[in-house]
């Protein structure tokens, strides 16, 4: 009687892991892991930065968005620079990056102003610490009494006044009325 108690007992026991044995063998496997890389967005609005060093400048820009450490994306900058005994010069685009570390910033459709001239260009660098813009995709110089000067690669040293333009050049001269 004691054996068949067993061999019910023992049977009850199969019969009850059967269930746990057939959850277990069904279950899917864990899905695998999915990297999702993590953006933050960080947009100023009314961007202001500028220097007080040998060169003083200011850039501004009703929006600027930072993309990583070193770059930040500007909408409609506006570069200020003020040298020493020279009109102020201004530089306008509609969108610009700025390189925080090589301080440069790289400008679209730019728009360069002073008192007696004005530069346009599909695009264009320019380097802080040297007051230097350079462009190689084509430029237009209007000077003050309508000369204007055209050239496919331009540099202009905002701090010594010099003008280089290169490779196509084109120059129109007309009379200067008072």
């Amino acid at each position: 009687m004691r054996k068949n108690l067993y061999r019910i007992a023992i049977v009850i026991a199969v019969v009850a892991f059967i269930p746990l044995i057939v959850f277990i063998a069904g279950r899917e496997s864990p899905p695998e892991k999915i990297k999702v890389e993590t953006h933050r967005k960080q947009v100023i609005k009314q961007f202001r930065l500028e220097s007080k060093e040998k060169i003083e400048w200011e850039l501004t820009a009703p929006e600027a968005e930072f993309k990583g450490d070193n770059v930040i994306f500007l909408k409609n900058p506006r570069l200020l620079i003020l040298l020493k005994h020279q009109p102020p010069i201004t530089i306008k685009s509609p969108s610009a990056l700025y390189f925080r570390k090589e301080k440069r910033i790289e400008l679209k459709h730019v728009l360069l102003q002073t008192d007696n001239l004005t530069a346009e260009s599909p695009c264009g660098v320019y380097y802080v610490d040297s007051a230097l813009f350079k462009t190689d995709c084509g430029c237009k110089i209007l000077l003050k009494g309508a000369n204007s000067i055209t050239g496919k690669i331009c540099t202009l040293n905002l701090r010594e006044k010099k003008i280089t333009i290169s490779n196509n050049v084109k120059s129109v001269f007309r009379e200067v009325k008072r």
